[in-house]
């Protein structure tokens, strides 16, 4: 008797060991995967897709860097080798196209920084909303492709089509700052990114969390770049008049013939606020650059990093 087992242990036992096995085959096909991802193996990555059940997709692969907490949607998003096949393939088991890294960025995102465009547009066929689902500082990809003048991605976010309906963008979206793409592309001196916006009736008056438009920055930046000049000119007619506009043109068709009178009173007026409010606005245009600057040293140092990373 002691040497024998119960056959109700003995069958738990058979069903522990079982589910042991299978565990440890799923993380050997997801190595697999990884490693194939890693080495821009094409064959290898569908090969593991392949025999791994629905949902086994989603795991997370952690590298030397603690903050590179990526899915393999992520990472095949990176590859022109491993290309939109891949992504399909792992779409099609289950692959959670809306999950986020340490930073909230999307697969969108990731595609967009490596230039994958075919990726992109497999990625927006599944889920329109992957362009306007901001990052841990509000930021989208449609932010992102309008501040980096990426008008191939722009192309293909504000003229998408499925199954022949057209599926509207949120051109007004905002981040953190609540900055519109607008603002991006004008900041930026992105003439024809911002004419696609505008094109989409994005609007060429709304405010960030300082209270500036794209028309503002325009305006701001006009006198020292041709490009936001042209930009200013090209958003004038998308701008609501101001109520000094409104104000100033009304007194001057109310007391005709005494219209340089007024032009000197408006002048003055012109004159005390923009000694006060100048300088706080061409500091604040200052400190938006030196923010863009750091967050474009920020991602190009990330970019770096993954790229060493596929190497090793």
């Amino acid at each position: 008797m002691n040497g024998t087992l119960h056959p109700i242990n003995g069958s738990l036992q058979f069903v522990i060991l079982m589910a042991y096995l299978g565990q440890f085959m799923i993380f050997t096909l997801q190595n697999a995967l990884k490693n194939a991802l890693l080495d821009d193996d094409k064959d290898a990555a569908l090969e593991a897709i392949k025999k791994l059940e629905k949902d086994d997709v989603n795991f997370i692969m952690t590298f030397k860097n603690p903050l590179n907490k990526l899915t393999p949607l992520m990472l095949a998003c990176e590859s022109d080798v491993l290309g939109a096949e891949v992504v399909e393939a792992l779409l099609a088991k289950g692959a959670k196209i809306k999950a986020t890294d340490l930073a909230g960025r999307n697969a969108l995102h990731y595609a967009q920084d490596f230039d994958q465009l075919a990726i992109a547009e497999v990625l927006v066929a599944h889920d329109p909303s992957l362009r306007t689902q901001g990052d841990n500082k509000g930021n989208t990809p449609l932010h992102e492709a309008a501040g980096e003048n990426k008008l191939d991605f722009l192309q293909c976010y504000l003229n998408l089509w499925i199954d022949g309906f057209y599926e509207p963008c949120d051109v007004d979206v905002t981040n953190g700052a609540e900055e519109t793409p607008l603002h991006k592309a004008t900041q930026n001196g992105h003439t024809e990114a911002a004419k696609m916006l505008l094109q989409k009736e994005a609007s060429a008056d709304a405010r960030d969390n300082a209270n500036y438009s794209p028309f503002h920055y325009a305006k701001g930046l006009a006198g020292i770049s041709a490009k936001h000049q042209e930009i200013a000119s090209i958003l004038a007619p998308h701008t609501i008049p101001s109520l000094f506009t409104l104000v100033s043109m009304k007194l001057i068709e109310t007391y005709q013939g005494r219209e340089q009178e007024v032009k000197n009173l408006i002048g003055e007026i012109v004159h005390s606020q923009a000694e006060e409010k100048g300088l706080l606005y061409h500091r604040h245009l200052q400190d938006v650059k030196a923010k863009q600057d750091a967050v474009k040293l920020q991602r190009e140092e990330v970019i770096e990093r993954f790229k060493k990373m596929s190497l090793q």
